[in-house]
């Protein structure tokens, strides 16, 4: 009888286990999603249709979005980073440096404004 005992003891114990590490890598998961998806730069570009490309250039990585109606958002681990505006036709492209990401906080750069380009033409 203690022999079958100890057996379903054993078994418990084991499940408890098996629940625990389970339960400690869903926890490990959800944290470092949280951390990713928490952790960025965003932003507005005026005139929409002026804007190409925004780039987010760190030391070893850059993502690159085309932004929807003139709004950006990058989901970035913690850094400093370079944010590039790449203009289109009659605008000049917009270069922030040393955007800090910190660890759970979205940096906003607001509104970025993009100058229009103004030709001067010379009669011959």
């Amino acid at each position: 009888m203690d022999l079958n005992l100890l057996i379903k003891t054993m078994i418990y114990m084991k499940r408890i286990l098996q629940s625990a590490v389970l339960l400690s890598v869903i926890i490990i998961g959800l944290f470092a999603f949280r951390v990713a998806q928490n952790s960025g730069i965003k932003g507005t570009v005026s005139p929409a249709e002026g804007t190409g490309m925004v780039w987010a250039i760190s030391s070893s990585d850059s993502l690159k979005m085309t932004p929807e109606k003139g709004t950006f958002a990058f989901s970035l681990k913690p850094g400093t980073y370079k944010v590039i505006v790449q203009a289109v036709s009659d605008y000049k492209s917009f270069i922030k440096e040393n955007v800090v990401v910190e660890d759970g906080k979205v940096t906003d750069l607001g509104t970025i404004t993009l100058e229009k380009i103004i030709l001067l033409l010379r009669k011959a």
